[in-house]
């Protein structure tokens, strides 16, 4: 009984959302819904998307995986000579 009435809502919030909505936001919506009264859980809103055959038809954006711009690199002028003046402090 109470898998019919979470079946009937979950197609409910699927088809309110043009087919665009994944099941943490169907939860969501379930726990704002004053028609539930009982708790839900994410997997019983998945196993029931699972049994509907109901999947969300939006991917999530890729990334562009441009290579960035090297760094200028400077020349080596002092090629690494650097005196050091020793000083004692006491």
């Amino acid at each position: 009984m109470r898998d019919n009435f979470l079946t009937g809502r979950v197609q409910y919030w699927y088809n309110q959302h043009h087919q665009s909505i994944g099941s943490t936001k169907i939860l969501s919506n379930l726990r704002k819904d004053p028609a539930v009264t009982e708790q839900v859980t994410l997997k019983q809103v998945k196993r029931i998307m699972s049994k509907l055959g109901i999947r969300c038809q939006v991917h999530q954006k890729k990334h562009s995986r441009i290579k960035q711009q090297e760094q200028y690199l400077q020349d080596n002028v002092l090629n690494q000579r650097f005196g050091v003046n020793q000083t004692r402090f006491g």
